[in-house]
Formats: C-alpha cells, sequence, structure tokens
C-alpha cells in the first residue's frame, strides 16, 4: 500500500474506530507546513469542537510499513484522538479576540532562510540568521506544548500590527515558559544518577551550560531576552559563545583565548546532522554574546568587522 492509498484508507475507516460519541466527526486531511521546510500529513477529525488536533499520519504510515496491521495503527489514532480532543481547551469564536488571547501570546526562534515560505505568510522578526515567530499557548502537558502558530490572517482580524505582539509576547515569556539556566555536569550527573561532587572530582570544572526553559520546548528563544543574556554574562565574568542545540536548548561556553572555533562550529553541524531531528534543528551557526554591547552576533560576521553595526 503506497502512502496515498493509506492515507486514504484512514480517511474512509478512522470512524469505525471511534467510540458513538464522536462518529459525527469529518474526517480531513491537510497538508501542514512544518520547521525547516518540512511538510506532513495531517488528519483532523472536525465536529462541533472549535479546536481540533491534528494527528500526523507519516509516523504511522511507518509503524505499516514495519508490519503493524492498518487496523492497528487506526486504532492508535483512535486513542491519540480521544486523549487530545479531550485535553483542548474550547472557546468561543466571539472570544477570540486580541484582548482574549494576549496573555497567551509567546515567541520562539526558527531558522530563517530554511522557512523562507513559512515566514512569508507569519509575523517575525528576522535576527541574524534566525527569525522570531510567535505562538499562541493553549496549554502544557508531559507531551509537550500545545499551541498555534500566530499567521498575518490572526493580526488582521484582531486589527493589531507585529510591534504590538513582540512586545506582549516578550512580556508573557517569563510566566509561560520560564527560562533555566544550568550546569551541563549537574544535568549529566542527574541523568547518571551520580553525586555531583563525586561527578566533578572526575570530569573536572565545569566549561557548558545549558539555556532553555521550564518545559525544556522552544526554549532556544531566550538568546534574544537581553535580561536573561546579561544575566548569563554576570554570572560568567564576560562574552560567551553560544551553540544552537536544537530549537529547545542552547550551550553556553564561556569565552577563552586560543578556543578553536572552527573546530567548535563543525561539531555543531556534525550534530545537527547526525543527532538532531530534521524538524527541530535550529541553525549550524554559532554565536558570540558580547557583554559590553549586550548584543549576540553570528561569530563569522563578528570576527570580519568587529567594529561594524550587527545586522538585525
Amino acid at each position: 500500500m503506497t502512502f496515498n492509498e493509506y492515507v486514504e484508507t484512514v480517511k474512509r475507516e478512522i470512524k469505525d474506530y471511534l467510540p458513538e460519541e464522536y462518529k459525527d466527526v469529518n474526517p480531513e486531511i491537510n497538508k501542514v507546513r512544518k520547521n525547516n521546510g518540512m511538510e506532513l500529513t495531517g488528519l483532523t477529525l472536525r465536529g462541533e469542537s472549535n479546536i481540533c488536533p491534528n494527528i500526523y499520519l507519516d509516523s504511522f504510515y511507518d509503524l505499516y510499513q514495519d508490519g503493524m496491521k492498518t487496523s492497528d495503527t487506526m486504532s492508535k489514532i483512535s486513542e491519540i484522538f480521544q486523549r487530545e480532543i479531550k485535553r483542548s481547551p474550547q472557546f468561543n469564536l466571539e472570544d477570540f479576540t486580541y484582548n482574549n488571547m494576549k496573555d497567551n501570546l509567546y515567541y520562539t526562534v526558527i531558522h530563517a532562510e530554511k522557512n523562507e515560505k513559512l515566514l512569508q505568510d507569519i509575523p517575525h522578526q528576522r535576527r541574524e540568521d534566525l527569525a522570531i515567530v510567535y505562538r499562541m499557548h493553549l496549554n502544557v502537558s508531559e507531551e509537550g506544548i500545545g499551541s498555534i502558530l500566530l499567521n498575518n490572517a490572526h493580526l488582521k482580524l484582531w486589527g493589531v500590527d507585529q510591534g504590538e505582539v513582540h512586545t506582549q509576547a516578550v512580556m508573557n515569556m517569563p510566566k509561560i515558559l520560564p527560562p533555566t539556566f544550568e550546569n551541563m555536569n549537574n544535568i549529566i550527573a542527574e541523568m547518571m544518577g551520580a553525586d555531583i561532587e563525586e561527578f566533578e572530582e572526575m570530569t573536572g570544572e565545569n566549561i557548558m551550560w545549558v539555556l532553555s526553559n521550564d518545559k525544556k520546548m522552544q526554549g532556544a528563544a531566550y538568546i534574544f531576552d537581553e535580561e536573561v543574556m546579561s544575566s548569563i554574562a554576570e554570572k560568567l565574568g564576560g562574552d560567551f559563545i553560544v551553540l544552537p542545540s536544537s530549537l529547545h536548548e542552547v550551550i553556553i561556553l564561556k569565552e577563552e583565548e586560543n578556543m578553536d572555533l572552527e573546530y567548535i562550529h563543525g561539531m555543531v553541524s556534525e550534530v545537527n546532522e547526525s543527532q538532531v531531528e530534521p524538524d527541530e534543528v535550529l541553525s549550524d551557526a554559532i554565536y558570540r554574546y558580547s557583554s559590553k554591547d549586550n548584543k549576540l552576533s553570528l561569530i563569522e560576521e563578528f570576527e570580519q568587522s568587529q567594529d561594524m553595526e550587527m545586522k538585525m
């Protein structure tokens, strides 16, 4: 069975795997543009609910190809739908106003060039090789963050501009997804179940820290929070290097003399290629934070002209 045939089968038969209370839903198939140019095929079971979960069929087709019966994949799809529809918040469309939603706005970062088409339809700010984009927070669970990507149509509906949205999103960040700044030795020791003091005796002084948020989801955005970055510079006693581990976190290195930046850059690229999911890669670039200027800049650009104003 080809992927398209599998999708049509799911659309045609999925209601047979749903409880009676969901027999009136209308299955719809849609293409969803994800981060870094990825496109997934989503199943929406639209009923009376204002918000319907999008269930991506690509991974279920992979299970089918690995030997799972089509009926078993649809049973799993049914389970996910029932779980997510009960978890989804509900509101009337009349309540979908800027005043009602503004406290739910926050921002994330994505790679600008890899998401060029997506950026045409959404409000954003370009920063170095990245773009700040905005989301409406719906709920946070163990499985992740429930949110909606803000698009240009939302701004038109609300009658607000991107500047107002950005200011509100920046203000909301600490409340919705508070920042975290952790010692890498502590993280590794916790993962290993080791005593931190004994671990540090074996590994030596910590040279790496991880910046994210308390949910470890979309936490790389804090590299553009001036207050957070300034506080890190104060803790580390000066400038530092930022390595984009993923959309969810970045690694911080205190800048030292004779650092092999070319090697570090190559390491980031290799890790992105081999260890990070394609839709979670942030960038292959590395950055320097200047404590004097309170500014984050691409390393290559910074090295070429320290006295020139960096692009924003």
